[in-house]
């Protein structure tokens, strides 16, 4: 039988290894080893050893790899300035050129302009303590993949060019600075903090299905995706779109963001960069306190239903808003928002847009909200009966747009005026009464246009009662109504002057005395003219012993055309008053 671990010296180990004498064996290496170019090989399989001193490999060519199966490293593993720059499915193993496989280690460094033709792997329930990969470089589209392994204390990547894939695996500390290429972490677990500096990914920073125990800290990179899907944040998580150390420029191009728990908070701090897209799909599983701020946004989608995610987007600009198909149950907060109306031109979408379809807003926040920046504030079947608003600027009427698959006017009227509706109940419940006013004459004015779609329904009564509540702009405008009374109360005098006069009557004028004559006798009796605005006058008081039947119609017709134009001065200044 053989023995199954067999103590061998370094010297020993690398005889054995250039006679290919170490398979079926289990061997105990006791004191240092260091593999260079003093010794050639085209490629390193070791299985089922255990080093106990320091394991120095580099300043060499090993063409096809190193594969480590099942081995222990007591004390560090340094590879240094390794060049591995074949690749053959017969010699290669995993498609990679350095592998780990089942190991555990202490301390495993990889670094000083390492290179490498295919993938870094370490897989296979590998234990290692401290994982160092610094200035090492991966070509053909390869990177390093840690999957089904626990860093129990750093994982530190460095100046790496390649992906970085993290998958099924536990850490305990991550630091990633100053790599470039894709970057993905797939179901694993950090106990401590995370952080991430001078990333450039050409493709994609990905989360997936992890657990943050600690801070994750991102800032200084450039990236054109990042999505975060079913990942839990126990503690703050924070991206910030600049280098404070270098000031190299930075940027992050779509954000996705869907199935997050963030128990303490997730920040996503732009500081007045731009992004084309930020997507918000919200779940049941949306969970906790998301900001974003400070951004230049192309695209801000927010769609499904939010029922435990508090949402604080501050500080936006934003050239196109999209809420379809979202329902908010939770809280969100729009502070200080406002169009985007400089950047992200395009032929197919050359203005700033709301689009709200289907959508019910619920409890939504708008603090210094500005609507009116916007070029267009499309609606489609949504509901504001909730919102709550804090110094808004609202949008001008022309900008609301009513969609209708038929163009139908009657149904678009209808669908504009519920809209100002609800917008009027929401202010009212509020306590905004100045506002509510506004939306209420818009209300008014497009009930007056759907009575005047619907036809044969839009009664003369009705009409005469909508054309009376548009004397004061559906009650917002004072000033129009007492106008309305001068000039009316002017024509009433001036038609029945000549009923109270003795020196006027209704005949043309023969002669230019007589045209003189009737402008005297106008300015003369002009004093009646100003009494005629006290509705409660009395007839023989004002136009003496006058009998006259039509004076007496007249006058009648003018105390009721007076009365209800003072009431609609009196609601015009409603806008001002308390109640």
């Amino acid at each position: 039988m053989v023995n199954p671990h067999q103590n061998i010296t370094a010297k020993q180990f690398i005889l054995k290894l250039v006679k290919d004498e170490l398979k079926g064996k289990e061997w105990i290496v006791k004191d240092e080893l260091i593999i260079d170019s003093t010794v050639k090989f085209d490629k390193l399989h070791l299985k089922n050893i255990t080093f106990q001193d320091k394991v120095k490999i580099g300043y060499s060519t090993i063409q096809f790899g190193l594969f480590f199966e099942n081995c222990e490293f007591i004390k560090p593993l340094s590879i240094e300035r390794l060049v591995c720059n074949a690749y053959s499915k017969n010699e290669n193993i995993e498609n990679c050129n350095l592998l780990f496989s089942g190991c555990k280690a202490d301390y495993i460094h990889v670094n000083n302009r390492s290179e490498f033709l295919r993938d870094i792997i370490i897989k296979n329930k590998c234990e290692i303590e401290n994982l160092l990969i610094k200035e090492t470089k991966i070509s053909i589209g390869g990177g390093i993949k840690l999957n089904d392994s626990s860093i129990n204390n750093l994982l530190d990547l460095a100046a790496i060019i390649g992906d970085i894939q993290i998958s099924n695996s536990k850490i305990h500390t991550c630091r990633v600075a100053s790599c470039t290429g894709n970057f993905s972490i797939i179901k694993s677990i950090f106990n401590d903090w995370v952080k991430i500096w001078n990333l450039e990914c050409p493709n994609s920073l990905i989360f997936n299905y992890n657990n943050f125990k600690d801070t994750v800290d991102i800032a200084g990179s450039r990236i054109k995706h990042f999505s975060i899907i079913g990942d839990t944040f126990y503690k703050k998580a924070k991206l910030e779109n600049r280098d404070t150390s270098n000031g190299l420029p930075t940027h992050l191009n779509e954000l996705y963001i869907r199935e997050v728990k963030f128990i303490e908070l997730g920040e996503f701090d732009g500081l007045g960069k731009q992004i084309n897209k930020i997507t918000i799909p919200n779940s049941p599983k949306l969970e906790g306190v998301l900001k974003i701020e400070n951004w230049n946004i192309g695209e801000l989608d927010i769609n499904g239903i939010n029922q435990n995610l508090k949402l604080i987007l501050s500080q936006l600009f934003v050239k196109r808003i999209s809420m379809i198909g979202f329902t908010n149950y939770g809280d969100i907060t729009f502070e200080r928002c406002s169009a985007e109306n400089n950047n992200f031109k395009t032929d197919l979408a050359p203005k700033s847009l709301i689009m709200l379809a289907h959508a019910d807003l619920g409890k939504t926040k708008f603090i210094e909200f500005d609507f009116n920046s916007f070029d267009a504030i499309r609606v489609t079947n949504s509901s504001f009966n909730e919102i709550y608003t804090s110094n808004v600027v609202w949008f001008d009427e022309n900008k609301l747009q009513i969609g209708d698959d038929l163009n139908n006017e009657y149904k678009i009227a209808k669908r504009t005026r519920e809209v100002y509706r609800q917008l009027k109940q929401s202010l009212k419940a509020s306590g905004n009464q100045i506002d509510s006013l506004d939306f209420q004459a818009r209300e008014m004015k497009f009930y007056r246009n759907e009575l005047k779609l619907k036809g044969k329904d839009y009664t003369l009564w009705d009409r005469a009662i909508m054309s009376v509540n548009m004397s004061n702009d559906y009650g917002i405008s004072w000033i129009k109504p007492v106008v309305i009374t001068f000039c009316i109360t002017l024509i009433f005098y001036t038609l029945m002057l000549p009923l109270f006069s003795q020196n006027l009557n209704y005949s043309p004028a023969k002669n230019l005395n007589e045209v003189f004559n009737t402008f005297s006798q106008w300015f003369k009796n002009f004093d009646v003219f100003w009494q005629m605005f006290n509705p409660a006058r009395k007839f023989t008081n004002l136009y003496g012993e006058v009998q006259s039947s039509w004076l007496q119609f007249l006058d009648l017709f003018h105390r009721i055309i007076l009365g209800v134009l003072i009431f609609q001065i009196i609601k015009g200044f409603r806008k001002f008053a308390s109640k």
